[in-house]
């Protein structure tokens, strides 16, 4: 849903909004995601990766929402590297659910 509010700013105030709101989320994840206990092995791992992701996540967006201009918004975007973040989120948590199914 982030996306889809993101392509509806029309301004840096709105974009940055959202990037605020989503970085909470994601913290608000890892820390949930970090306090719940874990079998060993492939599953603890995966959920390591997942909690990495997260915070990387909130810490970019955190970063995107700081920015002074549209310009500086796009290259913080482009040089964080936001939408790989997010790709590798997205396997990471596919990876959990697999090691959680297995065990």
């Amino acid at each position: 849903s982030w996306e889809s509010a993101q392509k509806a700013c029309n301004d840096l105030a709105c974009a940055e909004s959202g990037d605020t709101k989503a970085a909470g989320y994601f913290s608000s994840f890892a820390s949930t995601l970090q306090a719940t206990p874990m079998p060993s092995g492939d599953s603890a791992a995966a959920a390591g990766n997942l909690y990495n992701d997260a915070t990387k996540a909130a810490r970019e967006l955190t970063q995107l929402s700081h920015a002074t201009s549209v310009a500086q918004y796009q290259s913080t975007f482009t040089s964080s590297g936001f939408q790989q973040t997010l790709d590798q989120f997205d396997q990471d948590y596919n990876a959990l659910g697999t090691a959680l199914g297995a065990t």
